[in-house]
């Protein structure tokens, strides 16, 4: 077996990205027309990047929150550079009348803007010379503009209960995200400061905000948890930000587990069936989903997983979901549509289509780094770099391109040990594929399989700005577990003693 990919998520960017939407509670309504804030970011007490926040107020009452946050990673020697940029515009009233999302990757700029109406949205992409635009209806039900949850919090949550809010930022497009706010007790240290407790979608531990007197973010802490210790977000000046510019966090041996491994199982990845158990000896077990060759059985201490290879999960309804375009899956970009198109012949059965498209964009990816940020499948097929997220949504808007059902799925995947170091399980992504009705595993990263059986599924989506989110949230769930795991036995050998 050969891997030619990276073998795991960006998932930093995950981190980040979720983040964001956390610290962007804490940027509200300022006293003054201009104020800017810089801020350091420390991963487990090490500085590894920082946080600018801007907010402008016209004549018209209009507040602009502008927010830049940079952050700097290494795996395997490889430096990430994650950056990004978050801009919304309210009205005298709170109501949200811009947005815009901006995300670097190699140096390109693709940044995604709403702009609201009455009874509609417009969205406006842009990435180098390519530009789109898009009309949508705008959000229904009753949601709040991102920058505004704390402000809405300070003014309703009087009582001290917990609030829940809908709301829409540039994180998550135009799908409402949940975020839950509860006031704390001021400390004794800053009694001038208020705490807030804020639960994003689906996430089991708050962020704790607080905020000055003026409703102005001073720090926040998010649990990442055992491997990745403490997100921390603390006000500094700006001459500290030029001092720390070069700050990293070395991600190597923190996020990999080692299993223990039975005898007879020998390589996990060879063949095409495994068995494995799933425990958390100090918490409770992770949600882990049943999807394409993989089964999941629970038992009260622990989960057994049986993969096969050669097997499927069914497709209830095939819906829109997904097989359209989103922002990271560009199903309409021209170079998307020739890439697929090329690739594959159209005529023949889905799965030899699917086969053909996996190989060719393991091809095509020649430039394999840990460097590249979380790229869409249209930067993706121009840049022909990045690790295993790049080869996955490049594979699963090819897939879409031919009208094939994808997805993307983030997991656990095995790496075999060198010297004195044992194989471990790394987190990776790959794709699942509806052919001959039923989801299908498909590893783009593979120079010559198609899957292995040594992959384990934890989270999966349809590559929308809002299920993205979600995922990225579960799998920080996943992350803060100390999960172990042990490789048991093959199912083969089950079938054979039958």
């Amino acid at each position: 077996m050969t891997r030619t990919g990276g073998l795991r998520p960006d998932a930093w960017v995950v981190a980040t990205a979720t983040l964001a939407a956390l610290l962007w509670t804490g940027a509200t309504v300022s006293a003054t027309p201009v104020d800017t804030r810089w801020f350091e970011i420390h991963i487990d007490r090490q500085p590894c990047g920082w946080l600018r926040l801007d907010e402008t107020r016209d004549e018209e009452g209009r507040l602009t929150v502008d927010e830049e946050t940079m952050l700097r990673l290494v795996r395997e020697g490889d430096v990430t550079q994650v950056r990004m940029r978050n801009v919304e515009t309210t009205d005298a009233k709170g109501g949200l009348l811009r947005m815009s999302r901006t995300a670097w990757v190699d140096g390109t700029p693709l940044v995604t803007s709403w702009t609201f109406t009455e009874d509609s949205v417009i969205e406006r992409r842009t990435h180098g010379d390519r530009v789109e635009n898009r009309s949508h209806p705008r959000p229904e039900g009753a949601w709040i503009a991102n920058s505004m949850v704390l402000r809405c919090a300070a003014r309703d949550a009087s009582d001290g209960a917990e609030r829940t809010y809908r709301v829409i930022g540039p994180t998550t497009g135009l799908e409402p995200a949940s975020r839950r706010v509860r006031p704390l007790p001021a400390s004794d240290a800053s009694p001038s400061h208020r705490r807030w407790e804020v639960f994003d979608t689906g996430a089991s531990k708050p962020s704790i905000v607080v905020v000055d007197e003026l409703d102005r973010l001073v720090r926040s802490e998010t649990p990442l948890g055992p491997d990745l210790g403490m997100f921390e977000v603390f006000r500094v000046d700006r001459d500290r930000i030029d001092r720390i510019q070069d700050a990293r966090l070395d991600l190597d041996g923190r996020l990999e587990i080692v299993p223990r491994v039975a005898s007879d199982v020998g390589d996990p990845s060879r063949g095409s069936t495994l068995r494995a158990r799933i425990r958390v000896p100090n918490g409770p077990l992770p949600s882990i989903p049943g999807v394409g060759g993989q089964r999941v059985v629970q038992h009260p201490d622990h989960l057994e997983i049986l993969i096969d290879v050669n097997r499927g999960s069914p497709l209830s309804v095939a819906t829109d979901r997904w097989l359209g375009s989103t922002g990271t899956l560009e199903i309409d970009d021209p170079e998307v549509v020739g890439f697929a198109r090329r690739s594959a012949t159209a005529g023949q059965d889905d799965w030899k289509i699917a086969c053909q498209l996996r190989r060719a964009v393991e091809r095509h990816i020649n430039r394999k780094s840990y460097a590249v940020g979380f790229a869409t499948a249209g930067q993706t097929v121009r840049s022909r770099g990045g690790d295993c997220s790049e080869h996955a949504v490049l594979l699963a808007a090819a897939l879409r391109v031919h009208g094939l059902p994808s997805r993307l799925v983030t997991g656990l995947a095995w790496m075999p040990g060198s010297n004195e170091q044992p194989g471990q399980f790394v987190w990776h992504m790959w794709v699942q594929v509806v052919a001959e009705g039923e989801w299908r595993d498909l590893d783009p990263t593979l120079r010559d399989e198609v899957h292995v059986c040594s992959n384990i599924a934890f989270t999966i989506s349809d590559g929308t700005d809002a299920d993205l989110h979600r995922a990225d949230i579960a799998l920080l769930e996943i992350l803060g577990r100390d999960m172990e795991i042990e490789l048991v036995g093959r199912l083969d050998a089950e079938r054979g003693a039958r």
